[in-house]
């Protein structure tokens, strides 16, 4: 009888009730004559015809089906030769792929700490050189509307300069796998075994993304502009990371801890790094989590809204320049991501419910 497996693979198992009726029926059968294989081998062959071209080759190709000896029926009759030749060679090519297959399972899990250390790298890359690689973001970004004009969109559907999730070199891209890849609960606590949450938490803090335009005058309109388009990467940035974190400890129960881990060792090596000055100010010294720094965006949301109400309005108006636009929806789509990131940290967990009263979160 074929069934299919957990992994969604087709095996084959022993018909019991068949081999009972044939052990109890074992006096019909004309002396010498071999009993019918419980192995279903022609759908066996059904199965693997299915296959690409390409891997039948790597098989060295199907067997052909025995012809059949009845024209009055859809049975196939076969000679006892016919079916162990036929027989012998689907057993031996069905083996053959159901071990493939279970090196392919054992290969894709083994290469899943690879995939998440290599998100973690590229997250530290770019902390500890947010300008330099802001500015590959903006050319990259730049190129592609480039292309767009000229007629060539296949740029554009790469996502920011990656062809596949696989070699995701570019913070923006690493984050939105890892979002993805977090959903899942090993992969989460693996992420966080391997020392990536500091480094997610830190893209939160504002401070940790240089987006100085080297060569241009910030108070030009061209200066203006490209404050503006690297201020809108930063927010995108940010919104990412938000999400990826709300998203992760969404799982389990036993992720809740993470919302009051102090990350602030990593984020003043960060620091260090990219400043020639060693010294850490008293600010420095504060704990740092990704509830204290999500619940600080929220803080500065009610603190805009608050001023702009003594203007008479509850909206946030940033100034005439004709870069507000932009800046203003990816502003308000990174503090949405971080108010949802919060809202995850503070669910059904009562000690962050109550580090946020404490500190006057809701104030």
């Amino acid at each position: 009888v074929a069934e299919m497996d957990a992994t969604g693979a087709l095996i084959i198992v022993p018909n019991s009730d068949n081999n009972d009726d044939a052990a109890n029926n074992n006096g019909s059968n004309k002396q010498g004559q071999e009993a019918p294989s419980s192995k279903d081998y022609t759908m066996m062959h059904r199965v693997m015809s299915q296959l690409p071209p390409e891997e039948l080759a790597s098989f060295g190709g199907l067997p052909a089906l025995p012809s059949s000896n009845s024209t009055t029926t859809g049975n196939i009759k076969l000679t006892a030769k016919e079916r162990q030749e036929f027989e012998a060679k689907m057993e031996v090519l069905w083996q053959t792929r159901q071990e493939q297959l279970r090196k392919m399972q054992e290969e894709s899990i083994a290469d899943l700490p690879k995939i998440l250390k290599e998100r973690i790298a590229t997250l530290k890359e770019y902390l500890m050189g947010s300008n330099d690689k802001l500015m590959e973001l903006l050319e990259s970004r730049r190129r592609r509307r480039t292309d767009n004009e000229d007629g060539n969109e296949q740029d554009n559907k790469e996502g920011d300069g990656t062809k596949s999730s696989s070699t995701a070199n570019n913070v923006i891209d690493a984050l939105r796998d890892l979002e993805f890849q977090l959903s899942d609960v090993d992969m989460a606590r693996d992420f966080h075994t391997l020392g990536g949450w500091p480094y997610l938490i830190a893209l939160l803090d504002e401070t940790m993304h240089d987006h100085v335009v080297v060569g241009t005058d910030p108070d030009s309109e061209n200066g203006a502009h490209e404050v503006a388009e690297a201020a809108v990467v930063v927010d995108e940035i940010r919104a990412l990371a938000a999400t990826t974190i709300g998203t992760a400890v969404s799982n389990l129960g036993e992720f809740r801890p993470w919302a009051l881990e102090d990350v602030s060792s990593t984020i003043n090596e960060l620091r260090k790094t990219k400043s020639s000055n060693t010294s850490v100010d008293d600010t420095d010294k504060k704990m740092m989590t990704a509830l204290s720094l999500l619940t600080r965006v929220f803080q500065e949301e009610l603190d805009q809204r608050t001023k702009a109400m003594g203007g008479g309005t509850m909206a946030v108006v940033d100034g005439p320049s004709s870069h507000t636009n932009a800046m203003s929806k990816s502003r308000a789509t990174f503090k949405l991501r971080a108010i949802y990131g919060l809202g995850s940290l503070l669910r059904g967990n009562p000690t962050a419910q109550q580090q946020f009263i404490l500190t006057n979160g809701p104030d």
